[in-house]
């Protein structure tokens, strides 16, 4: 999150925002948040998820399309955390802040359950995890936006992407042309219905909770239109981020794509070409990453940047693969 969003967000916003829901300041508590103010809130027993957005990061229109979607896979049977409507009867508040810009309020349900330790994946829950990811892909391929809502972005109209330089220190200049390159390497691949649509984009561990081996996905705030393979690359991505012994990496790695494509193939089908493409995507999320921690983080203090630089600045630079796989393999 930028600073100047930061220093704009005031208790009225959170007030106003929390009382559009039905919610009591007083009785909501802040549960995080990276690039919106995220808030957790109980009505009539119900637990429920506000999340508070500045129209610098998603304008009223974008967190419109991206509900629209999120309801209509939660219509469908996806298991994801359905948003719900304002007591204006919208999907969306607006709280005006000053004289050009203003803040977003949506408010969801929230998910049962917790996020999974990374001691208790199993077989069968990376079984599940691919399982998840592959409803959304099949679904996604029937969704048309609702009359008069907009169309989401296209995933290089990501603002990570389209301020790269702006984010970035001088030193780190050299990242730009890396990115450039690899985002027309990406817009040369074959692009049809079975191959691209909107998707999720961000499915971590950290975005979804397990209840009764169960998993709900939420957090779709990045949801943009991208190769559905990229889905599958973030999750292996974050899956490995911290991980340098190469040979342990490759066995995790392995075991991943095994019994994640095993859940995804019973949901939805990628061609083997598709699967060659995923170190593209894993390269992109490195870049994506590491822009966003010079954008929000302190380089020099935070252990996450730290650690996350010293570890992908050199691999990203020579162009080395984030993983040696043979990805066809598991088509």
């Amino acid at each position: 999150m930028e600073k100047h969003i930061k220093s704009l967000f005031t208790d009225e916003i959170l007030k106003k925002a929390a009382l559009s829901f039905g919610a009591e300041k007083s009785t909501i508590k802040k549960v995080g948040g990276f690039e919106n103010f995220i808030y957790e809130f109980k009505l009539n027993q119900v637990n429920y998820i506000l999340r508070i957005s500045h129209s610098d990061h998603r304008s009223l229109k974008m967190i419109e399309s991206e509900l629209d979607w999120l309801n209509f896979l939660a219509l469908n049977g996806a298991s994801v955390s359905k948003p719900i409507k304002s007591k204006n009867n919208l999907w969306v508040e607006k709280i005006p802040c000053n004289i050009d810009t203003y803040f977003t309020a949506s408010a969801y349900h929230k998910a049962k359950g917790c996020h999974i330790n990374m001691k208790e994946v199993t077989p069968s829950f990376l079984e599940k995890y691919g399982k998840a990811i592959g409803k959304l892909h099949q679904l996604t391929k029937s969704y048309q936006p609702t009359s008069g809502i907009l169309k989401r972005n296209q995933w290089d109209e990501d603002l990570l992407i389209v301020n790269a330089e702006a984010y970035l220190p001088y030193e780190e200049k050299w990242l730009i042309k890396e990115l450039e390159s690899l985002c027309q390497t990406i817009k040369q691949l074959p692009k049809n219905e079975k191959s691209y649509g909107l998707i999720h984009t961000d499915i971590h561990m950290g975005n979804f909770f397990v209840w009764n081996d169960e998993i709900t996905i939420f957090d779709f705030d990045d949801c943009c239109y991208m190769y559905l393979v990229s889905d599958i690359a973030i999750a292996l991505y974050y899956y490995l981020l911290f991980k340098e012994d190469e040979e342990e990496k490759l066995e995790l790695g392995d075991e991943f794509m095994k019994y994640f494509m095993k859940g995804y193939k019973q949901e939805n089908q990628l061609s083997s070409f598709c699967l060659s493409t995923i170190p593209y995507f894993l390269k992109l999320r490195a870049i994506i990453l590491y822009i966003a921690i010079y954008r929000s983080l302190d380089v020099y203090k935070d252990s996450f940047a730290v650690n996350f630089i010293k570890l992908y600045h050199n691999k990203i630079k020579n162009n080395e693969p984030i993983i040696k796989l043979d990805f066809k393999s598991y088509a």
